[in-house]
């Protein structure tokens, strides 16, 4: 068994920032679990002047890297040799180049690390972790905006479902979608049509596929972008239920900078999460698991996790060890739950 040290990534959102050593503490927690790995628990060391993250007990360092590059937060990776930092090269799991995450610049904008975590602590609940370090999955944010939980999935080789009731939001990720495949001269696929059913529009749908070059367009080789303008709660009558890996979505804070994303800010968030819960509920695979982060100043965890029991779905036992301040009128925590894989029963 061997011990690790390893350093957090700086982060551009200050107040993020000084959680975040905690935070990707308590994710590493969970997903090194999920995954076999667990040692004794994460805790932060002071190592030359430098706040580091110390992970020890691990058997397995090619999955340990694997794992820690997919990380939220990670910056470097260290094993520990007597008095001495050996560095441990971080595998490259990306499938496209980070600014399809960073260049996009907008109010109300979730940050990518939490995003990310969010991701991770999901896929973690799931009843397929393998997930966590790679793999085909498809996931869904019901609550999609400007696509910036979409575009994490993209570089992790996932495909992306989303749903958004502000159509300027998704017209905006539209054309930022295809000037970037432009940009990078990848070869790509995309529309933005109506969906109909029964001669009516029910909602207005972009649909991207993405090569990341000519051999992977030749074979067919592709990950899909699917949005659709509508309201969240008519995400089954848009996509096939039973379908999705991973439901993940930062709910709407009800909080005055955030009212250009539409309508949906206007219901109170606990309206929202009771109407679209059962539909949220249904898109997931069995053994696919949810992952909703909210603000707790307008809706309390406890409500979160009923709304998930109320469906069929158990509860991950996080607690609040992800809540964190984001400013003055948000108070960010998360919560987790999954589907019982078939064969299994609810708690």
């Amino acid at each position: 068994m061997s011990d690790y040290a390893l350093l957090v990534a700086p982060s551009v959102n200050r107040v993020y920032a000084a959680d975040a050593p905690r935070l990707l503490a308590a994710e590493l927690d969970i997903t090194m679990a999920a995954l076999g790995l667990a040692g004794d628990a994460v805790r932060l060391e002071a190592i030359a002047g430098l706040d580091y993250l110390l992970l020890s007990g691990i058997g397995d360092e090619a999955r340990l890297a694997a794992l820690v590059a997919s990380s939220s937060a990670a910056y470097a990776l260290f094993a520990r040799e007597g008095a001495l930092l050996r560095p441990v090269e971080l595998p490259a799991t990306a499938r496209f180049s980070d600014d399809l995450v960073t260049i996009q610049k907008y109010t109300g904008k979730t940050n990518e690390q939490l995003t990310t975590l969010l991701m991770n602590v999901t896929l973690a609940a799931s009843a397929r972790p393998q997930l966590l370090t790679g793999g085909r999955a498809k996931l869904l944010d019901p609550v999609c905006g400007r696509g910036t939980t979409l575009n994490l999935a993209l570089r992790r080789g996932f495909d992306g479902y989303g749903v958004d009731v502000d159509r300027k939001d998704v017209e905006a990720y539209s054309v930022f979608l295809k000037t970037w495949a432009r940009t990078h001269r990848l070869p790509h696929t995309h529309s933005f049509a109506p969906v109909r059913r029964h001669k009516k529009t029910i909602a207005q749908r972009l649909d991207v596929e993405l090569f990341t070059d000519r051999a992977a367009q030749r074979s067919g080789h592709g990950q899909r972008v699917a949005v659709a303008v509508a309201d969240t709660t008519a995400v089954t009558e848009l996509f096939a239920e039973g379908t999705m890996d991973a439901v993940v979505g930062d709910l709407p804070y009800g909080v005055a900078h955030g009212a250009h994303r539409g309508h949906d800010l206007d219901r109170r968030a606990d309206d929202l999460v009771a109407a679209a819960m059962p539909s949220w509920a249904r898109m997931l695979k069995p053994g696919g698991a949810l992952g909703l982060s909210f603000n707790t100043k307008t809706l309390a965890r406890a409500d979160v996790e009923d709304a998930c029991r109320r469906v069929g779905l158990q509860v991950a036992p996080y607690g609040d060890r992800f809540a964190h301040r984001v400013d003055a009128s948000i108070a960010r925590d998360l919560v987790v739950a999954s589907r019982p894989a078939a064969g299994s029963a609810a708690a």
